[in-house]
């Protein structure tokens, strides 16, 4: 199986945990990303049992599977950086409190603005925690701008703030807004997970 390059020269000097998902989230065949998955666990001699069904997971474009641009380009805390959201994230996840909010954000605003960070952020959060983070991807967005589909009011407000990636700040309103509103009755659907199917 060809797998897609990394970095320049196939040589990986380091790498970050989304991109590690990434190889496996992106537009290839199914039998393709089970193996991926199978050839991992297999590398840190896990006994995991693997989901045989990725319906509602959002996949990168094939030619953007990377967070981080290659050697040359990119800066040298930028891995670093990824790792440190990525952790900030599941502390945020699993201890949600103001301190681990302004964390998450803090870090969370310094990633987005490194090169070949965009939506795909919003798609590896909900990758590590689904149930917590919100999936931005163009599916998602069109979906939650619907005013067929969503009250009028929280679309209005939300509008503005994903005409582009949103900050830290507005990521968690939009995120804490649309969990709030799965939780009513009004949806046939009721979780982040179920969205990102449903859609």
């Amino acid at each position: 199986m060809k797998v897609t390059k990394i970095d320049i020269n196939a040589e990986v000097i380091d790498i970050d945990l989304f991109t590690v998902f990434g190889l496996f989230n992106k537009g290839i065949t199914h039998k393709n990303r089970l193996t991926i998955i199978e050839s991992i666990i297999k590398e840190f001699d896990k006994h995991l049992e693997v989901s045989q069904i990725f319906n509602g997971v959002p996949v990168l474009n094939n030619m953007r599977a990377t967070f981080y641009e290659f050697k040359e380009s990119r800066k040298s805390d930028d891995i670093d950086n990824l790792w440190h959201v990525f952790e900030s994230a599941l502390e945020l996840a699993d201890n949600d409190n103001e301190s681990t909010r302004d964390e998450f954000i803090k870090i969370y605003n310094v990633v987005s603005k490194q090169r070949g960070i965009r939506w795909n952020l919003t798609m590896a959060l909900f990758w590590i925690r689904p149930n917590y983070f919100i999936n931005l991807d163009r599916t998602n967005r069109s979906y939650l701008l619907n005013s067929k589909d969503m009250p009028v009011d929280f679309v209005e407000i939300i509008k503005p703030k994903i005409k582009n990636l949103p900050n830290g700040k507005d990521y968690l309103m939009i995120n804490d807004s649309c969990k709030n509103m799965l939780s009513s009755d009004e949806f046939e659907f009721n979780t982040l997970p179920e969205l990102s199917y449903e859609v």
